[in-house]
Parts: structure tokens; C-alpha cells; sequence
């Protein structure tokens, strides 16, 4: 909404019936809009021979956390790509098996992939005893998981009591903090009977739904009003979770069931939660809450499956029998391919640059009268 039209909160817009009288009244809705959005999270698990040659985002902490475009080809991880540090974007390397140790996976392999929707976790097995964090190698039918999201609105199940172990946010620094001081982080193991998360509040009534710091006997709201330079994409917190005696025996580490392994969250909990905040629009949650108190909510886009067939790509991998997992905004509004950049003057593949010398297609074309299901309950 432009800023010129001074809609915030607690203002009142009409809904109008275009085809009806000139001076009709519309129906009223209160527009209540508040600094920070609660998302849920819920988990989706597919096998990593399902996403071959899909590309996979990952830091590799071996490597300086160098960000490197992993796939799977069937047999073996490898990587084709490192991310540019000056320009953001992908530089092709040579295809390099990835190999991983106690160096690089010791807890898990967390990556982002466009074409899943978002982040997700190859579910990796490990040794025993003294090599418990030593990852086995992965094979097709390794698990891979990844979590559609939606936001909560006032009047949706919500958690009132969460927890927080890793990018907790700190409501004392957000102004001014970092992002190494704008968060709280628990480091290492915690221990199971005698648990040390941080721990939130929400209260997903239209008088809540902010994020609330509950440590220390003061309950304080987790809100970035004003922009922060150092967190120049506002504050986007780690995985909040119901505070309950099942979630944290799901954290239990398999070598040493007294202990909760923290960084199981993601590829243990079926739900879980994340907050975000900041000063941007996107970064809050507006609604429109009619005379009865219910809100109306507008669909976000859609997360669909597409099965792809077919060997060929415009670079050359086959995406044959893959499923992709892309986000549907509308007629023509379908995202989440994997591409590539191609050089502007002579359309071969090339490293990717800011300098408009290149431009990015998409590695495959989706025929007309394909079939995608939804994410959410498989209809099409």
C-alpha cells in the first residue's frame, strides 16, 4: 500500500462489491498490523535419489564455510560450484566429489535449495562410540527433508511456551547488535534433565502475536522497529519450538540419550517455528480483522510437486524422474527451477556476473499439460 494512502493500524477499509450500486457502503475491516511475523514450519521428507542433480546451497565448514553448489548424481555428493564472495554469485569449479567427514557433517548436512522450497537437511547416519560424529556415506535412498511454511494468524494453534537453542533473538541488542551479538546461542550438548533453552511467549490473539523474551523473570517483545544497518535484512530467528517434554526427547543424542543434541531439530520435529522482525513491510504481519474478530487471510503462493521426464537440460544433466518442490503465485507465476547463467554475447554457460554481461535461464522447460500436486495434501 503506498505510503501516501496513510493505511496502518487500526484503520478502516471497505470491502467493495464491484458489480454492485455506485454508492454502495462495502463491508468494513479493521486493518491491525503488528512488527514481526510468526512462521510454522512442517516437514516434508523424500529420498535423495528423488532429487538428483538438483542443486543444493551448502556452507562447508571445512572450507571456511565456503558456500558450495552440492548435487546428488546418483552415486556420490559432488560440488560445481563456490560462491563468488565480491560478486554473490556462482563461479563454476570442476565437478569434485564431496566426501564428508567428522570435519565437514559431524551433526548434519543443512542445505537451501530454491527447488525445494527452502532450507533442508540430508538425513545422514553415523557411527558408533567414538566415531559417532563420522557421517556415513549417503546413498539414493537416503532421507532428505525439507519443511513447507505458512503464517500464523490471529486465532491459529499456535505454542504459547517455546524454545529456542541457536539464533535466538536477543531483544537488549537488536537496535544496535550484530549478527553474532543480536542472538543468543546455546553451545554444545544440553543436558536432558535439566534443560537450558531459551525460552519465548506468544499469544496468537489480535492483543498478541509478538514474539515475546521470557528469560529472567521479564517477558519482553523480540521487535526490530527501526532499521539496523548490520542487520540489513531485519531478524530472522533459528528454530522455535513447542516447549514440551516429547520435543526435547526427540533432541535426545543417539550416542548419549542423557544429552539433547540441539542441532536435531530440524530433521527430528515434525513442526516447528521461526520469528521474524524488522523494520521492511514483508518483515511484519498485516491482516484485515473483520466485525466478528476473525481475520482474513489471502492465500500465499502455493508450494506444488512436479515430477519431471525427460534426459534432457539446457546444460546437460539429466533431470529425469526428479521432483521438484516449486512455489505457484498465479497464472504464469511458477518459481523454483534450477538455472544457470548463460553469456549474453554468445549464449554459452558461464560464471554468473553483476555486470549485465550475463543473464539466467532455466535448466528445463516445463511441457504444457503437465501435472503438479500440492505439497500440502497431494490434490492437483
Amino acid at each position: 500500500m503506498p505510503s501516501d494512502a496513510s493505511v496502518g493500524d487500526n484503520s478502516t477499509v471497505a470491502k467493495m462489491d464491484f458489480g454492485g450500486a455506485a454508492d454502495q457502503a462495502g463491508d468494513d475491516y479493521t486493518v491491525r498490523s503488528w512488527g514481526g511475523k510468526l512462521t510454522k514450519w512442517t516437514k516434508n521428507t523424500i529420498t535423495l535419489g528423488s532429487i538428483k542433480n538438483i542443486p543444493l546451497s551448502w556452507q562447508d565448514p571445512s572450507d571456511s564455510y565456503t558456500e558450495k553448489r552440492v548435487y546428488w548424481d546418483g552415486t556420490n555428493l559432488k560440488y560445481d560450484g563456490k560462491r563468488n564472495t565480491t560478486t554473490y554469485q556462482w563461479d563454476d569449479v570442476t565437478a569434485t566429489t564431496l566426501t564428508l567427514t567428522s570435519s565437514n557433517a559431524p551433526y548434519y548436512f543443512g542445505f537451501y535449495s530454491q527447488a525445494l522450497g527452502g532450507d533442508g537437511n540430508i538425513q545422514l547416519t553415523y557411527g558408533t562410540g567414538l566415531s559417532w560424529n563420522v557421517p556415513n556415506a549417503p546413498a539414493d535412498n537416503t532421507s532428505v527433508v525439507f519443511n513447507t511454511r505458512e503464517s500464523i494468524f490471529p486465532g491459529d494453534s499456535a505454542p504459547s511456551v517455546l524454545a529456542c537453542y541457536d539464533r535466538c533473538p536477543n531483544p537488549a541488542t537488536l537496535a544496535s547488535g550484530t549478527q553474532t551479538t543480536a542472538y543468543l546461542r546455546f553451545s554444545g550438548l544440553d543436558n536432558a534433565s535439566a534443560t537450558n533453552a531459551f525460552m519465548y511467549s506468544f499469544d496468537n490473539t489480535t492483543s498478541g502475536m509478538v514474539l515475546k523474551f521470557d528469560n529472567n523473570s521479564t517477558s519482553t517483545p523480540v521487535l526490530l522497529s527501526s532499521a539496523n544497518s548490520n542487520l540489513s535484512y531485519g531478524v530472522q530467528s533459528g528454530i522455535l519450538f513447542d516447549n514440551t517434554t516429547a520435543n526435547y526427547n526427540l533432541l535426545r543424542c543417539a550416542h548419549d540419550n542423557n544429552s539433547i543434541c540441539q542441532w536435531n531439530a530440524r530433521q527430528k520435529m515434525s513442526t516447528f517455528y521461526t520469528w521474524e522482525t524488522g523494520s521492511n513491510d514483508w518483515q511484519k504481519l498485516t491482516v484485515l480483522v473483520a466485525s466478528d474478530n476473525s481475520s482474513v487471510k489471502f492465500d500465499p503462493p502455493m508450494s506444488v510437486k512436479y515430477t519431471h521426464s525427460g534426459t534432457g537440460s539446457n546444460s546437460g544433466k539429466s533431470y529425469d524422474n526428479a521432483s521438484f518442490y516449486l512455489e505457484y503465485g498465479g497464472f504464469g507465476d511458477l518459481w523454483g527451477l534450477p538455472s544457470f547463467c548463460i553469456s549474453r554475447k554468445n549464449g554459452e554457460k558461464v560464471s554468473c556476473a553483476n555486470d549485465g554481461t550475463t543473464r539466467w535461464i532455466d535448466e528445463i522447460m516445463i511441457p504444457a499439460d503437465s501435472i503438479a500436486t500440492q505439497t500440502k495434501d497431494g490434490s492437483t
